[in-house]
This record gives structure tokens, sequence and C-alpha cells, in this order.
């Protein structure tokens, strides 16, 4: 049996979940599951996310995406992954997409974009692994310790809510309803993740 996360709403927040019902056609699971007893998980997880996702200082807001749907991959979060390689795709060509997340060796992006990419797989996948040698590698490509911290808090948030949306099964959506989440994260960014009530 699943936990209904919506059973502990106000009318306030019940209302909120009809309005972006009505706008993108489904309340996706995060704001779901950030809003079920919001003062204890769901408020202080927002403000993670937004900081990560929307408040980094060394990348773009297509590079924070993409690294996000980097670290989903790797955690095999079809969700997430699907998610935010669309919020991807507002800010970078199709192409380059699909190349950085098949292999970010090989794919047309700086070797600083490439570098993060690198770690932020090896981080989710190994993070025991991760040596000195490692985070040569990423100041060798350009990163200064603000980029490299910033690529380390994306990873963590995201080694989270995937786990989250993975056990809660997070519903995709139908039809254009991914696309219309996308165009919602990409403008609005993620600080409405835990609805007030």
């Amino acid at each position: 049996m699943r936990l209904d996360l919506r059973s502990n709403c106000t009318p306030i927040q019940k209302f909120q979940f009809n309005m972006i019902e009505m706008l993108i056609g489904q309340v996706p699971g995060p704001i779901e599951v950030m809003t079920y007893r919001r003062d204890f998980w769901g408020k202080p997880m927002t403000d993670c996310f937004d900081e990560a996702m929307r408040k980094m200082t060394a990348w773009t807001k297509p590079e924070v995406e993409l690294i996000a749907a980097t670290v989903s991959r790797a955690n095999t979060c079809n969700f997430c992954y699907t998610s935010h390689k669309a919020v991807t795709v507002l800010g970078f060509d199709d192409e380059l997409v699909e190349a950085a997340l098949n292999d970010p060796q090989t794919a047309p992006v700086s070797e600083k974009l490439r570098a993060a990419l690198v770690y932020a797989d090896k981080l989710t996948r190994t993070p025991d692994d991760i040596t000195k040698a490692d985070i040569n590698a990423l100041y060798d490509a350009g990163l200064n310790e603000t980029a490299i911290t910033e690529v380390t808090y994306i990873s963590f948030c995201f080694s989270v809510i995937n786990r989250f949306a993975n056990t809660f099964d997070f519903d995709l959506g139908q039809g254009d309803e991914t696309k219309r989440t996308a165009r919602f994260l990409y403008h609005m960014g993620y600080s409405t993740g835990s609805l007030p009530g």
C-alpha cells in the first residue's frame, strides 16, 4: 500500500494542487512529496533544490539540468532522468543533450562541463572511488572550488530525490505533460516545490 501524499493537505494546498493540474495536466511527484509533512521535510528540501538548481554561480540553467539528468541516469531514476532531460533541451540542442548523456567523454560540450558530467556520474555510481586525482582532473579542466562544490551539491540533491521518485513511483504523465512540466521548471525554478498551506 502506497502512502497517500495528499492525505494531510490543507484546503489551500488542495487548491494549489488543482491549479497546477489545470496548468500542466498533473501535479509532479516531487511537489506532492515535498508538500507532505512540509515543515519537517518539504520546505528544507525545497530550499536545497532551489539553491542547487537556480542559485548556482558557476553553471547555467541548462548545464545544471544536464548534471541533474546525468545523476538521475546513474541512479536509474527514469522519472527524474526524463524530466530533467526535457528541461535541459529547452536550453541546449537535442543532439548535444543526447550526446552528453550517452557519452560525456566525446560530447560536443566544453571541457569544464565534460569534466563535471564525468565527476557527477562517478560520484553517483561509485562515491567510495573518488580520489584526489578526480578532484585534480576537475581543476585541470578549469573548474574552481565553487564549481566543484556546486556539482557535488546537485549530485547530493538528486541522489536523494531519485530515491523518492523510485520509491513513490512518480508518474511521468501523458502526452505533453512532461514538456509542460519542463517549461514550468525551466521558467519558474524549484522554489515552489513545497506548497505552503
